[in-house]
């Protein structure tokens, strides 16, 4: 049962009006990793599935800035705290937003939209939506964590039974 990065992109994309949206997954013990990148363009989803510390395509700066403060951030135009982003000085987007995914005050994702139109797509209404529907991604990303963690602790107890049961028989 797990979550599908694709699924929450298609959902999650579309009625931010972003032309872009990435997905980026935040194990607590591990790097985060880029899980899906949405694109309005081809109507698409790719699962890049890389650390995001290698990625060239995206504004790590403002993705660590949110991650280390687990707080929205909005965008319009130019923003001197990121000027030394490479991604942003490349390829500046009009107005991006990038936010926590968060369930019980721990982050288990960001999710980072642009536009290259809009300079005002992300409006408060528009915010209030997004968290909505963050609020439940959060849910099933935790559900889904939850899941993976039973299934790993329960192979291990049958794998262990084999190993007792097979020491018995010798």
């Amino acid at each position: 049962r797990d979550v599908s990065p694709t699924r929450l992109g298609r959902i999650i994309a579309p009625p931010s009006g972003a032309q872009r949206a990435v997905l980026v997954l935040t194990p607590e013990a591990a790097d985060p990793q880029v899980a899906a990148a949405w694109s309005a363009d081809a109507d698409t989803v790719s699962l890049p599935g890389h650390p995001l510390a290698t990625t060239a395509s995206l504004p790590r700066s403002v993705l660590r800035y949110v991650r280390r403060t687990a707080e929205r951030l909005t965008l319009h135009g130019p923003d001197p705290r990121f000027a030394s982003d490479p991604y942003l000085r490349a390829r500046p987007p009009a107005s991006a937003l990038c936010t926590p995914i968060t369930r019980q005050g721990v982050t288990l994702g960001l999710v980072y939209l642009e536009s290259h139109v809009d300079e005002n797509l992300f409006t408060p209404s528009r915010i209030r939506f997004l968290d909505a529907l963050l609020g439940q991604a959060a849910i099933a990303l935790e559900n889904a964590q939850l899941y993976s963690e039973l299934l790993v602790a329960s192979e291990a107890r049958v794998h262990a039974a084999r190993e007792n049961s097979s020491e018995r028989v010798r």
